[in-house]
């Protein structure tokens, strides 16, 4: 917690350019959803970390939006569920482009980079300083 995972995703989510303002965490709500500007591509952000099963995963859609080509998926805490996220990549290799940031301290920019490159995003790294 306090990682920096949800300024990651808003991050993400404005450099996706979504039409709607962008909120915190959905830590409460569990999903929040976005649609680009340019494209309409839907794009999910969620936060698991609330979630206590894989059925409550099944439930909330996640894996239908994982499996659609035109949903960018942003998902907190998905490390709760490795299993899961196994075999929806292993299921889905062909079709989706997964990536995985692991947070720390002192963050890498190189692996930020490497997302937003892959997503066509300009990467813009910053510096803030404590």
């Amino acid at each position: 917690m306090g990682s920096g995972k949800t300024t990651l995703a808003q991050s993400l989510l404005s450099a996706l350019q979504v039409e709607e303002p962008i909120q915190g965490s959905p830590t409460f709500p569990i999903m929040t959803e976005y649609h680009q500007k340019k494209s309409q591509k839907r794009v999910i952000h969620c936060d698991l970390y609330r979630l206590r099963s894989v059925d409550e995963i099944m439930e909330i859609g996640l894996e239908e939006a994982f499996m659609d080509p035109e949903v960018i998926v942003i998902a907190e805490w998905a490390s709760l569920f490795p299993e899961w996220v196994s075999q929806v990549v292993e299921a889905h290799a062909e079709t989706l482009q997964f990536f995985r940031i692991t947070l720390g301290w002192p963050a890498s920019s190189d692996a930020l980079e490497t997302v937003y490159r892959d997503l066509g995003i300009e990467f813009l790294p910053t510096t803030k300083r404590l």
